[in-house]
Formats: C-alpha cells, sequence, structure tokens
C-alpha cells in the first residue's frame, strides 16, 4: 500500500493567494502536497473574463461552482453552468470557459494529475500579461505545464 504524502506544513496550511490578469487563485492543495496526484485551487474571476482556447495535455479539471454563471466550450459542446454545479473538463479536449454572470465568479478547481495549479503564480512572477505577452505565456505554458494555447475564446 502506497504511502500518503504529509500533511501541508504550518507554513502551506492554508489557501496561498496570487492575482494574475485581474483573477485571484486561492491555491488550497498543491501536487507536492499531494505526491503529484492532485492540485485544488479556488479562483475568483471578473465579469467578462475568461481564458484564451486551450487544452491540456496532462490533466483533467472539474469545475465546482461557487458563485455566479460560466459559460463553457469543451470539443463541440456548449453549456451554461451556475452555484452547486459540476462539470469536467478532460484532457487533450480543446476547451474554455467565461463568466457571464454580472458580478465575479467563483469555482473550486480541481485538476489531477496536480502541478497545473502553479502556472498562474509563475506567470504572475514574470509579468506576462494577454494578449501582450502571449508568445512568452504560451512558451511557458506548453513548456513547463503541458498547456498547449488555440486561439481567443468564443464570443458567442
Amino acid at each position: 500500500m502506497a504511502e500518503l504524502p504529509a500533511a501541508p506544513t504550518p507554513e502551506h496550511a492554508g489557501a496561498r493567494s496570487v492575482e494574475w490578469m485581474g483573477v485571484r487563485y486561492d491555491i488550497l492543495l498543491t501536487a507536492a502536497e499531494s505526491g503529484g496526484s492532485v492540485g485544488v485551487f479556488k479562483d475568483t474571476v471578473p465579469p467578462g473574463e475568461g481564458p484564451p482556447l486551450h487544452l491540456h495535455q496532462r490533466e483533467d479539471e472539474v469545475f465546482h461552482i461557487l458563485e455566479g454563471r460560466f459559460r463553457l466550450w469543451c470539443g463541440d459542446r456548449r453549456w451554461d453552468v451556475g452555484p452547486g454545479e459540476t462539470a469536467l473538463l478532460p484532457r487533450g479536449v480543446p476547451h474554455t470557459y467565461r463568466n457571464i454572470g454580472d458580478g465575479p465568479g467563483r469555482k473550486l478547481v480541481v485538476v489531477t494529475p496536480g502541478g497545473f495549479e502553479a502556472m498562474f503564480g509563475v506567470a504572475a512572477e514574470r509579468g506576462l500579461r494577454l494578449p501582450e505577452d502571449v508568445a512568452a505565456f504560451a512558451e511557458l505554458a506548453g513548456r513547463r505545464f503541458g498547456v498547449e494555447l488555440l486561439g481567443p475564446p468564443p464570443q458567442d
């Protein structure tokens, strides 16, 4: 039987927060703290915002909506989700989302395996902005985190 990883140390217990591109990310559990199996974070997304269309080569993402409404695109499917709803965005499938509510939207995000949750802090540390730094961000996302940027988000 595999040994469980140690619990987070006191200095890492609770959320570690980073803001990048107007979105607040509260990192709840890192890959290092879970033996690589999972990363967990909450994000707070301003109205009208969302990432470029992209796909993850390494991890599946699960969104659990805490507050607000989000439009999701995954493959050829589009749907809206609100508080209490959960969606799976599988690895290898192009996807994105946008906050379609009037106020900030919040979601709990679980990625498995973990690691992707660190990308926002690295992008913030490097001062990367989109769309201005799209080439540098695409390099970081692809090389270090296995995320391929595919283009702008849908407009509908």
